[in-house]
């Protein structure tokens, strides 16, 4: 077994030899599944939650491999399931609240007419709709999309840690890009953002409404970022010092410092 670095362990974990050994071996085996889980090439398609970044989508659409990870943050996957838990909780009371003004995607889809390729793919266990558009390439998962006093809303969840959910007072800029591609691709301008805090549960809900001139500007960012692909040359990345140009936060951070700022 391999010896275990005394600065990632408290004492106040564990009170046995057999209890300390089980749980270093049980964090081992899900820092391992992570380390897999990263490593892999995913389709060369958009990647909806980092779109504020032309470099990494760059990065996906070329199908570049990630960077080697030693040891992944299991706190940001901790997370990333938290929210997902939180979206299946709110998606099923919206479902039973809405009852006939929750539309399903295929639904709506049928009565528009997109201009673009795409195919739907519903998962048994939630009630997201997979959008999976052929160009631009993109793949998201729609949280709902809803009728509200007459309008139409496509419907976007997104959880937050209390701290930052105490000081919002509008939709967080680095979730912007996201909603706003989301609207262009579905034709949808009308937006619900239903923030819910992951301590207590608690909700915030803002409207966005995105115009045409947006709309215009997602679909000009697309084809700026896949005329880098064709042409090999990489897009600008996010500004020096920006909170998600960490390793973390990137799967091509090291990668990206070998092109430059």
């Amino acid at each position: 077994m391999a010896f275990k670095k005394l600065s990632t362990i408290s004492t106040t974990s564990f009170n046995s030899a057999a209890s300390c050994d089980f749980l270093f071996d049980y964090e081992q085996f899900v820092s391992d599944k992570l380390k897999e889980t990263k490593s892999v090439v995913r389709g060369k398609t958009f990647a909806p939650s980092s779109l504020r970044c032309d470099r990494l989508q760059w990065f996906k659409l070329r199908g570049t491999e990630p960077d080697s990870i030693t040891t992944p943050d299991m706190s940001l996957s901790f997370i990333a399931e938290l929210g997902t838990a939180c979206h299946r909780n709110l998606q099923s009371n919206l479902i039973e609240f809405l009852g006939d003004n929750w539309l399903e995607v295929d639904d709506y889809l049928k009565t528009i007419d997109l201009g673009r390729e795409y195919s739907l793919t519903k998962e048994s266990d939630s009630p997201e709709t997979l959008v999976t558009f052929y160009d631009p390439p993109i793949r998201f998962a729609c949280d709902g999309i809803v009728i509200y006093k007459g309008i139409t809303y496509l419907l976007e969840i997104k959880t937050s840690e209390l701290s930052s959910w105490q000081t919002l007072t509008t939709v967080k800029p680095e979730h912007a890009d996201q909603i706003k591609t989301y609207s262009a691709l579905l034709k949808l301008p009308n937006v619900l953002v239903i923030y819910q805090e992951r301590q207590y549960g608690e909700l915030k809900c803002f409207e966005l409404k995105v115009p045409q001139s947006s709309w215009d500007e997602t679909f000009k960012r697309f084809s700026m970022v896949m005329n880098c692909v064709k042409t090999n040359i990489a897009p600008e990345g996010l500004p020096i010092g920006d909170k998600w140009c960490t390793p973390s936060y990137c799967p091509y951070y090291k990668k990206c410092q070998e092109y430059g700022r």
